[in-house]
């Protein structure tokens, strides 16, 4: 778990982890958010490769439950995605992270349609194959969770997942969010779930955030 590149952001150092580079271009907030086998952080550009890679390997799953998978990008749109990505974590409307163990990509978390004023915001994420039935994503989740109800002082979060969707649901259950409703959109049936503080969430082993 110690072995990072580090790099500057505006002034700041920020430990990147998945390239030789000594250079990132850090996409949201220039810090680390640490647990006992994860490291979690903002996406960066340099991570084009392990992603897609991980897509691409994940994509029959993926499709079954997420819309956006349905066309595979190409490297000059993964180079957009980027863009979008880091312009929504400069406006704060949303912040992407990627997930490592060691420095195996695992997946990805987000925090979407944030609201800061009403401290709302869902959450959603998504993990390669080999790596769904493994405990770490609940603990990225967790970790993130946490870092977003006392770091960006969200009061509300929630996930939305569509019906049949185990793994999420297993996930929200896990984490103690509330099933809110269950709702009828574009003519499939999605559970909605509910968390207001990290009060409830499961203990978290070393989890820290280094800024």
């Amino acid at each position: 778990m110690e072995i990072y590149n580090v790099c500057m952001l505006e002034g700041k150092k920020s430990k990147f982890i998945g390239s030789s580079s000594e250079k990132c271009d850090t996409i949201g907030m220039p810090f680390l958010i640490i647990t006992k086998n994860l490291i979690i952080r903002p996406l960066v550009k340099q991570d084009q490769a392990v992603v897609m890679e991980a897509i691409r390997e994940s994509l029959q799953s993926l499709q079954m439950w997420l819309p956006w998978t349905d066309t595979f990008p190409s490297v000059n749109e993964y180079a957009s995605i980027c863009q979008k990505f880091y312009t929504e974590a400069q406006e704060q409307l949303a912040y992407h992270f990627v997930v490592y163990q060691n420095e195996v990509f695992m997946g990805m978390c987000s925090l979407m349609d944030v609201n800061l004023k009403q401290g709302v915001a869902k959450l959603g994420y998504w993990c390669r194959t080999n790596s769904v039935n493994q405990n770490y994503f609940i603990e990225a989740i967790n970790a993130k969770l946490r870092y977003s109800f006392e770091k960006i002082g969200l009061k509300e979060i929630y996930i939305q997942c569509m019906v049949g969707n185990f793994v999420s649901e297993l996930a929200a259950k896990e984490l103690n969010f509330r099933l809110q409703s269950v709702d009828l959109i574009d003519g499939k049936q999605f559970k909605l779930y509910k968390i207001e503080s990290c009060s409830v969430l499961p203990e978290l082993d070393n989890y820290s955030v280094v800024e």
